[in-house]
Formats: structure tokens, sequence, C-alpha cells
């Protein structure tokens, strides 16, 4: 095991493309990494930056990084990730790098074409692996180009303050770190899209090798146009004046790059194709051309050529112009001022309906392809891409020009009517990396952990690289294989791919629709996030601590950890007999339960009045109050639920995305606001159901139903955290404001035999806590009857079961939903609840910590966890740890040697124990292996407990 905070020789390296085409890679130095383990110290230097830089040929490049990792995108030729470092300890493989091929930054479907984001794209078709002294970058000009990048902190997307409700008081929200948001434009080949504005959002965050991703696509308002801006600054910049003007003229015109005195590129036939006239002004050189064509069913053949002009200054600005093409395309320019290329093309449609028209397209003087007229109904478009001739040690030459000067530009046309465009579906985050950070996925060699035909497992570990969405329903991210799209031009062997590689790549993307409509007048699209975490290591329990430390920096109101009852009895004498008895022995909430009478859309202002007289009560002895409503599933037509409002297609559900919402939304609001209710428990959230309703008010129809009932439950939620109202869902709306949902247990399980119950629930809990961290999670204690089982389920008067019940829930740091009339009946039940809610508290900031899995439950000896705490978070000065330990048998274990590993508790040397709270402080020498062992004597059914301090510093 590495020290833990010992400088690395290792230096980083960034990758960035120059500025040739097709760009090649080149290597800047950056500051060294440090060596550190981030899960159990306090890391130096762990900030998050955004490096522009620039190499000496003048290609652009962007590093977002954070000392744990660093995502390198190329600006030049086209904006897309070129790598992703992990910086890992040394002990770990130290620098490494995930990536393996370029890919899109995302994919969207506009009106049901398929569009790439960003423009980069690279020369060689072999996809294995990269080879850094053989990486060409190219230009995708059909994909939306960028345009520019801002930096900016990370937004939180709903209010919430650290310390509510016991969380940790040091947590931050939002996350420290930073935001880059790059904006895309559609090319010159796509004007019905030259008003949608596609933006990527990315974050990364300090000190956790961890980012987020996510598409914003929306409509440009009425007045802006596109293109009116230059990079690194505020987009409505007046233009600098006019210094030259350069034009290409009508047919007989011909343009000429010479380096060196040879011609490069003569596009004689697309000047003689349309007489398109061609336009900039502004301090600058010509110095790139392009040319491209497709051919359309109906025999249209579209020629374009595109202009790419570099300013003399980099700082200064050139204008477009052109006849039926582009608008003020504007010249986008780096914060460092490096050189850069704006681009912009001319069309030109010629119709070849007529048999005997023939077109051809000419590059270095020589024929490329050759159009022959006549309409081929069963013709699919044809897209031959386009052949770029660059760099700025060329010069531009235009042959002496016949006839009138250029005209002046047209005036800016008003904008386009308003008129939507559906994103018919979208893929966020396209990552080609390399195995084991990618999944194997049968193509190539086997897995680590694979074995031959006949092996009880095969399973392969983990892709170091996790990924997830932030959305309930309706997304995923999973690996696909690369393989089919590789091409080797192997002698002798044409179908020849990537034979024998793994070549995975990373695709998170919603699974039906999205379906959402942009518009002038409809709300801009936002997309899922993805949460991308890299680990350093196939250890299940160090990945599940790294997990559950995402969800901590990015869903904080998940630690919230408030002790809760749900009481069946709420008449005037049961609500206060319950908040009395609950104020005894420590309860803080109160859950108005199912089943109660709760009605949480009542309207009615006697009974609004009644519950916000039981809410003060309640109030009065620190008690805050909730309540339980059943919101989208399983409802049926009736009271405010109009049968139109209905999920057409799905039963026994109403459409989140109809009239429901906005009623919903209303009664709620109203009774929180009349009463001072602080929490909800909201079973039947949306749940992914599809509504084929085309009258819907939020949705249009089944394409964006999904879309909209998911973005709106979300919504809801994270209205509810405005408000600071606390939220159980049983769902994963996590990160959009829900705080619990069930763990590790089946609704029918509380009816088997308490005993029964508890050891399936422990060890279902011991599993859960592999992904959920301790406050994510409920469980539940049936006081007096829930489904079935009768008084051998129930926990009420069973005093031996029921403090077992509360030791394990309370010891995990999992809350329970404790359900009945009343907390306890005896003077028994009392003590025993007042000693264990005692011992939470003293102890709540380390039991809300995630657990290392000690031993799994299996009811033939002693098994247990323990809780992690290694910066000390809301916990005792000095504790990092507690271990909580159980014997569920019928017979005494004696002298029970038990290894506690304490690698995640940050100690290094010397660990301070108490054990059951008796007999003081013991130090222990911990082992090579950070570990201690304790020997105990277990009686049979007992509960065992050892706190780890930190020695006195």
């Amino acid at each position: 095991m590495a020290a833990r905070v010992s400088v690395a020789v290792a230096v980083w390296t960034l990758i960035v493309a120059t500025a040739a085409r097709p760009h090649r890679a080149a290597v800047v130095d950056l500051p060294p990494a440090v060596d550190f383990d981030w899960l159990v110290t306090s890391p130096p230097n762990c900030t998050t930056s955004v490096l522009e830089t620039s190499t000496a040929s003048g290609g652009q490049a962007v590093a977002l990084g954070n000392g744990l990792i660093t995502r390198t995108f190329a600006v030049e030729p086209g904006w897309g990730t070129i790598d992703w470092m992990l910086h890992a300890p040394l002990d770990r493989g130290g620098d490494q790098s995930l990536f393996r091929s370029v890919h899109p930054e995302a994919i969207i479907q506009l009106d049901g074409t398929d569009i790439a984001i960003g423009g980069l794209a690279q020369v060689r078709t072999f996809l294995a692996y990269c080879n850094r002294s053989d990486f060409a970058l190219v230009a995708d000009p059909h994909a939306f180009q960028y345009v520019n990048h801002t930096v900016s902190n990370p937004v939180a997307p709903f209010p919430w303050t650290p310390g509510s409700r016991h969380s940790p008081t040091t947590l931050n929200w939002p996350p420290l770190g930073k935001r880059l948001t790059v904006e895309f434009r559609s090319p010159a080949s796509m004007p019905e899209y030259s008003d949608v504005v596609v933006e990527l959002i990315y974050e990364m965050y300090d000190c956790i090798p961890a980012m987020a991703k996510s598409v914003r696509i929306s409509m440009l308002p009425a007045g802006r146009r596109r293109g009116s801006g230059h990079r690194g600054a505020d987009r409505s910049d007046p233009p600098s004046p006019p210094a030259v003007r350069g034009w290409i003229p009508g047919p007989a015109a011909t343009l000429t790059l010479t380096p060196s005195g040879r011609p490069m590129l003569t596009p004689t036939s697309v000047a003689s194709a349309g007489g398109a006239v061609f336009g900039y002004e502004g301090n600058a050189t010509l110095v790139a051309v392009s040319l491209s064509a497709q051919k359309f069913k109906d025999g249209e053949v579209q020629i374009n050529v595109g202009f790419g002009i570099a300013a003399t200054p980099p700082t200064s600005r050139v204008d477009f112009y052109a006849w039926a093409a582009c608008d003020n395309g504007g010249l986008y320019t780096s914060e460092t001022g490096s050189t850069s290329i704006a681009a912009c093309g001319v069309g030109s449609n010629i119709s070849l309906t007529n048999a005997a028209s023939v077109i051809t397209l000419v590059l270095n003087g020589k024929p490329v392809h050759t159009f022959k007229g006549g309409v081929d109904p069963s013709m699919p478009k044809l897209l031959y891409p386009m052949v770029y001739v660059l760099q700025g040690g060329y010069s531009a030459e235009l042959s002496p020009v016949s006839g009138p000067p250029p005209p002046s530009p047209p005036p800016t046309p008003p904008p386009p009517p308003a008129s939507d465009v559906v994103v018919s579906a979208a893929t966020v985050e396209i990552f080609g990396a390399m195995p084991r950070f990618g999944a194997w996925l049968g193509h190539g060699s086997g897995a680590p952990g694979s074995d031959w035909g006949g092996a009880s497992s095969s399973s392969a570990p983990n892709p170091l690289l996790h990924a997830k969405t932030d959305q309930a329903h309706g997304t995923s991210c999973h690996w696909v294989d690369d393989f089919p799209n590789s091409v080797d031009n192997i002698p002798g062997c044409s179908s020849c791919k990537d034979e024998g590689a793994v070549e995975p790549y990373l695709s998170c993307s919603y699974e039906t629709g999205p379906g959402a409509h942009v518009s002038r007048n409809d709300p801009a699209f936002e997309s899922f996030r993805v949460f991308s975490l890299v680990h350093d290591s196939y250890e299940l329990e160090r990945q599940a601590l790294g997990n559950q430390r995402v969800t901590q920096l990015l869903a904080p109101h998940t630690t919230e950890n408030p002790i809760f009852f749900h009481a069946t009895d709420v008449t005037g004498p049961g609500f206060t007999a319950a908040i009395d008895q609950m104020a005894t022995v420590g309860f803080e909430m109160l859950v108005f339960s199912f089943g109660s009478g709760f009605n949480l859309e009542s309207a009615d202002p006697l009974y609004l009045a009644r519950i916000k007289s039981q809410v003060a009560y309640a109030k009065s002895k620190g008690i805050e109050v909730g309540g339980y409503d059943l919101i989208c599933l399983d409802r049926n037509p009736g009271g405010d639920i109009k049968p139109e409002w209905m999920a057409k297609g799905a039963p026994d559900a109403v459409c989140f995305a109809s009239g429901w919402y906005d009623k919903l939304t209303e009664l709620v609001g109203n009774f929180i606001n009349e009463t001072g209710l602080a929490m909800l428990e909201t079973d039947g959230p949306y749940g992914g159901e599809t509504c084929e309703s085309t009258t819907h008010s939020h949705h249009h129809d089944t394409a964006d139903a999904v879309y909209w009932q998911t973005r709106l439950q979300a919504e809801f939620y994270e209205d509810m955290r405005r408000r600071g109202v606390y939220v159980n869902q049983p769902d994963d709306y996590f990160f959009t404001g829900g705080s619990k949902s069930g763990m590790g247990y089946d609704e029918q399980q509380y009816s088997l035999p308490k005993w029964r119950d508890l050891s399936i629930s422990r060890m279902g809990m011991y599993d859960d806590l592999y992904h959920f961290t301790p406050t994510q999670g409920w469980m539940f204690v049936p006081i007096a009857d829930y489904h079935a089982g009768g008084a051998a389920a129930t926990f009420g008067g069973d005093i031996a079961a029921y403090e077992f019940a509360v030791a394990q829930y309370l010891g995990a740091g999992v809350a329970a939903c404790y359900r009945g009339s009343l907390p306890y009946s005896s003077p028994a039940e009392q003590a025993m609840l007042t000693k264990w809610i005692g011992f939470y508290k003293a102890h709540r900031g380390t039991l809300i910590q995630p657990i290392v899995h000690v031993r799994r439950p299996d009811m033939q000896g002693w098994d247990g966890w323990l809780h992690v705490n290694p910066f000390e978070l809301g916990g005792v000065p000095n504790e990092v740890g507690l271990a909580v330990l159980f014997n569920p048998t019928d017979t005494t274990l004696q002298s029970q040697h038990i290894h506690l590993p304490l690698y995640y508790t940050g100690l290094n040397d010397t660990a301070m124990l108490v054990i059951n709270g008796q007999g003081g402080t013991v130090p222990v020498t911990l082992s090579r292996g950070f570990g201690v062992v304790v020997t105990l004597t277990m009686l049979p059914r007992s509960v065992h407990t050892i706190v780890i301090n930190r020695p006195t510093r």
C-alpha cells in the first residue's frame, strides 16, 4: 500500500491537436500529480481548473482537470474528446489513459435525422488502441460545429442547506468544481436548423475523479441571428470596422491556393455551377477551401464550397456575406489570442433531372466524381465527405475578375416564424474506452475472471469507468462493441477489421424518445445528466465507496436522516399521545401513515385548520410532521382526477404530464402553505409508463410521454426541496430531490414471523448497502398488523425482537418505518428506544456514512459491517469508524476472532477502540494490511458495537 500523501514522480500530460489538416497530436507538460488516496485523505491541490492551451502550430485544446482525472477536448478541427486521463496512486498504476478512439461528443436526432455534435473525427479506422504517433484528426463538416465555450461554477438544480436534518455541515451545495458550457450550431449544409443552438454542459468536481455531462437544445430568440459572436467574449460585442474585402465572383472565376507556387485547388466546376457570390470583410487571410456534394432521389444535386478565414491579428473580427447562403458567420478566437479559423459555406442546387445533364467535381485538376442526370427514385441520398486543403502557410489568389464589384451584404432577414424541431433521439455521452475502463463484450480476449465452458460463473468485473444517468426512467448507459466500425486495409482481406481486439464504447441515451419539441415558444430540451466516476481498482468495496461518494456529492440532501414514526391513529388524542411518546424517546418526525385517513389532496378549510393545529403541536415538541399520498400509479378516475387525465395505454395510472400534474401541484402546494407540513411520502410516483394521448396539456403524443412525465415528476420533487420538504419515494429520484426509497425488502416479507423477517431484511440491507448510502433507504418495522402474519409478524410487545430490529436498523444508519399507533407500550420498550436512539444520535455522524462489508449474514454465525468516516464528517472528533456486529443464533459464540479492515477509516498505524461502550479506550496497532483483530464472546441474539477513534492529535 502506497503512502497516502507522497508526491508522485510521474508528470501527467495533455494531448492536444495541432492546427494541421489532418491534425497531429502534441504533448504539453502540466504540473506533477499528487499520489494520494482520495477516499481516505483530504487531497492537496485537487481544485478543478480549465486549461486553454495551444500548440506551436496554433491548434487549440481545452483540458478540464482536477489532479485526479483530466479530460481533454480538441477545439480544432472540431470539438471532441482526445484524451481522458486517470491520475491514480502509484500502487494502482499511476497516470493512465482511458481513451481509445474518437467519437462524436453527442448524437441527436432532429426530426428523424441523426446529427453528430462536435465536428471531430479521426483519420484512421484502426480502433483497437490509440497510437499517439499516428493520431490524426479531421473535421466532420456535417456535424453541428463548435461556436464558443464558457467557464463557470457548477449549478445546483434546487436549493439545499448543508446541516439540514442532521446532515453533515461540511458538504458543499452546489458542489465545488467547474462547469464548461460549449455551444454548437448547424453546419452550412443544414440551413433548416440555423436557429437551433446545442450546448454540451460538462461539470467536473473538486477532489473526486467524477464529472457530469448533459445536452441542452434551444431555439434562438427572435432578433438574434446565428454566428454573431466570437470565442471567449460577449456575443453581443459590436463588429470591428471592415478593413479588407475579398470575394469569389461568378461563373468564370477560378480560386487557387498556392504553397511555393503550386496550385492546390481549382473548383472551376463548382464556380460555374451556381454563379454564387461569396464574400468576407475584415482583417483576414483566406486559408482553406472545402468541396462537397450530395445527390437526392429526385435527381437534384447540391454542391457546397466552404471557405476558412484566419484573422490578422487573431483578435480581429471577420464577417461573411454570400448569395443565398451564409448569414453573418462571425470569427471566433480564443482567449489566449491564438489563430483561429472561421468557416462559412456557399451552396448551390443544380437540377439534374435531364438524363443528359452531368456535373463533375474537380480536385487538384483531376475529376473526383461525376454525377449523371436523371431521376432515380430508388437511389438513397449519397453523401460525399468534404475534402480539405488547408493551412496558414498557403496564400490565396483570385484570378482577374471582370464585371461589377461584389454587392453590399444584404440586410439581415427577419427570423423565420417559430416552428417545432422534434428531438427524436439523443445520445448524451459516447466515449471509446480501453478495455478495463470499458466492458469486455465477447469479441477479442476474455474478460478477467472468465473461465471455460462448464464453469459455474464467468461474470466479468465491473468496468472501471462507472457511468449512470440521473433519471429514474427511460434512460440508460451501456457498453457497445466498436469492432464493427473498424476497417483494416489488409492486402488480400477486404473484410478484415480489428481482429482479436476488445473495443468497447460507452453510450448513454434515451431508451425511448425523448420526442421533445423545441421552438421559440417551447421550453428548451434539457437532457438527463450522465455521471461518470473513474475507478482505479476492481475491488468491489472500493468501487462501492466511490459510487456512494458521488451520491453524497451530487445528491447531498439524501444525507438528511430524521428518525421517523408512521402513525396510524391520528385522531386528536391519538396524535397527541404519539407526539408525546416520540418526544420522550427521541423520534424526530411523525408521518401520517397510509390507512390513517390522512388526505394530502384535501382543500377543505376545516381539515386544513385541524392539520395545522397538529403540526403546530408537534413543532412545539421539536418534531416535524409529514404525510402519505399515492400520487400517480394505482390511481383511478374519481375525486380530483378526471377520466381524460388517465394514461392512455397504461392501466391503473394517471398521466403525470396531463392536467393532473397541475392539479396535484396546486393541491399539495396549498396544503403545505396552509398547514406547515414538512415531509411527503409519495407512494406510486411516475414509474416509466408511456401515454398515447395526444390531448394532454404537457406532452404531444407517445414519443415524448416518458420524457415529460419523468421531467415533471422530477420538477415536482425539486419544488418540494425548494419548500424545504423532505421526500420519501419508492423510486430512484435521488438526483432530483427524493431522499429515500425502499431498501432490501419485498412488501410481503413483513408478514413473515418476525425473526425470519429480521434475518432476511438484514441480508437484503447488507447487499443494498453496496450501492445505497445508509441514508438513502428505509426498512420496515410493523409494530401493529401490516399485511398479514398476525401476532407472529408484529413487534409490539416482543421486547427482544423489537430491540434487535431497532439495533440492526439504527446500527446500519438506516431509517425504518416504525408503524403503529404508538412507539411503545411498556416501560421496557420505552427504555430500549431511549437507549438505541441515544446511541444513534451520539454517533450519527459516523453511522450515516457508507459501510465496509465485514461478513454477510447467514444465520450460522456472527455477521456485521463497519461504517467508515475518515473525514470525521459530522461526528465526534477523532471518530473515524463504527462496527456493528450481530449474533443472530440461539447459542453463545465463544471467543470469536473478528478482523476489522480499517484502511478506509484513514488510520495508518494505531486505532483507539471502545468495545460495547465499556472498559474505556483500548489502543490497538494496525496490521500490515491496515486491520485489527478483536476477540468477542457473543451471547445468543446479541448486538455488539465497536467505536474506532483516531489517536488524539
